[in-house]
């Protein structure tokens, strides 16, 4: 996670700090917590350069160290999302998953108050869903992924999430309260086998150790789910587990593909890089850039074309894929990455990534409605609302699925030729935030054909500070006409 933004340092600091970032980009951690120890020596007071030296700290496994860099973040400032977030995702990986749900939940209220959040709040609700399906509290997952869903419905870890909680997954899954498999019994009934499987691919509770059980028992009945496992899993450290039991069990790929998941999963990069860069895709499926950057570097224009096939076939984290066609370097990934932005189904923490690749890659978009889609995703609200009406389509898309106020008022700047879409979002009945905007903008506008949509709407709400705003903006009209 990138973004934050800081006043002008010191020359040395300058220095310091490009050093620290140039090495973060490139994969090298451990420099990089050098430089950020460096820097943090230099100003011990400063946010960022613990934030930074956290999330290396994540990527080295080193959780603990990454956790007390984001708790010193919060003695900080208290206020700051981000370091909730980022730690509420290292406890996650530390298996606290309680503390995670915390954070998380933490972070949605301090949103509000960290108006340089650098994450989406959907991607905070799709992290509270997950956390807590793994804890079996399913109604509170699904309030979380719902608010994914509503704005992203093609989002596929929300999705599959969902489709595990309305299925029946069985006594295991339905249980609740229990502190151990033991207790349970579910290593002493009849069907060891079959309950082990069913925990191991399903969960939530102890499917790591339910992947480690199968490799000890040794029956290669359970082979066929473990690979399955192995390719599919989000969570790494499942894959590991199930990388550790194909071994226990005897099992040897059979192909380039099946060893290049078991490489994954053990995190041997360079040997995977060794099989080609078809199989070092592979890797993207999984949030992984970062180890795998220096390696696609290596390979360079090679590597351009497969990248782009697999980013349109959507068979990969694209957020991923973006990182690393940015950093090769190559035009001809412009317009596929270009055409993401339109893509209403991609979560614009994903669009932001591919601005910034864009960026890199000095893309010059084709007309003026390309150029606001990407001033969008990169947040450039004052630049977007100056190209005027191609800027409307991408902005109000924004306003609908998400309610950021600086779309609205991007929109309140453009006038005119906003007001029919405005008033088209105002009939938006599941969405309450872009009614709101829709009303708030109308109003800013002041144009006499929001009348009488916003009059109708005023009869049927039911939500009080949505007609707190459509009665202001029904006064601002009235004054201008």
């Amino acid at each position: 996670m990138s973004g934050w933004f800081f006043k002008k340092k010191t020359e040395d600091e300058d220095k310091l700090w490009n050093e620290a970032m140039s090495q973060m980009e490139s994969g090298d951690y451990k420099k990089a917590i050098k430089k950020f120890s460096d820097f943090i020596e230099l100003e011990p007071e400063k946010i960022d350069p613990y934030l930074m030296r956290g999330q290396a700290y994540v990527k080295l496994k080193k959780l603990n160290e990454a956790i007390k860099d984001f708790s010193k973040v919060l003695e900080l400032n208290p206020d700051n999302g981000d370091a909730y977030y980022l730690r509420g995702q290292a406890y996650s990986l530390n298996g606290e998953f309680e503390k995670a749900v915390e954070d998380f939940k933490l972070t949605l209220e301090k949103i509000p108050l960290s108006p340089g959040f650098s994450v989406n709040k959907y991607s905070v609700h799709l992290s509270l869903g997950i956390e807590l399906f793994k804890l079996g509290r399913y109604k509170e997952a699904e309030i979380h992924l719902e608010e994914v869903l509503a704005v992203s419905p093609n989002n596929e870890t929300a999705q599959t999430i969902m489709k595990q909680i309305r299925q029946k997954v069985g006594p295991i899954a339905q249980s609740k309260g229990y502190e151990s498999m033991e207790k349970k019994n579910i290593f002493n009934n009849s069907d060891k086998m079959g309950s082990l499987i069913h925990t191991a691919k399903h969960g939530p509770f102890f499917q790591k150790e339910a992947v480690k059980a199968l490799g000890e028992m040794g029956d290669k009945r359970a082979i066929a789910p473990l690979v399955e496992i192995l390719k599919n899993e989000f969570q790494s450290l499942t894959r590991q587990a199930a990388a550790d039991s194909l071994e226990k069990l005897g099992w040897e790929p059979v192909n380039d593909t099946d060893k290049a998941y078991m490489l994954i999963a053990r995190e041997k990069w360079k040997e995977l890089a060794e099989l080609g860069v078809e199989y070092l895709i592979l890797a993207l499926r999984w949030p992984n850039e970062r180890e795998v950057m220096p390696y696609f570097v290596e390979v360079g224009k090679a590597a351009v074309e497969p990248l782009i096939k697999v980013l349109e076939n959507k068979d990969c984290d694209q957020r991923s894929i973006a990182k690393v066609l940015g950093r090769l370097g190559d035009i001809r990934a412009a317009v596929p990455l270009a055409q993401i932005l339109k893509d209403q189904g991609v979560d614009y923490d994903i669009k932001r990534e591919v601005a910034e690749a864009l960026n890199k890659l000095d893309f010059e978009p084709r007309n003026d409605t390309e150029k606001a889609y990407l001033l969008v995703a990169a947040k450039r609200w004052n630049e977007a609302a100056e190209l005027g009406e191609p800027a409307v389509e991408s902005l109000i898309l924004v306003l609908r699925r998400l309610g950021w106020p600086e779309a609205r008022e991007a929109l309140a700047k453009i006038g005119k030729p906003a007001v029919e879409p405005l008033i088209q979002a105002l009939g938006d009945p599941y969405v309450a935030w872009a009614r709101f905007s829709a009303a708030t903008a109308l109003g800013k506008i002041g144009d006499k054909r929001a009348v009488k949509p916003l009059t109708q709407l005023l009869k049927n709400e039911k939500d009080e500070v949505i007609k707190e705003a459509i009665e202001k903006a029904l006064e601002k009209i009235k004054t201008k006409m």
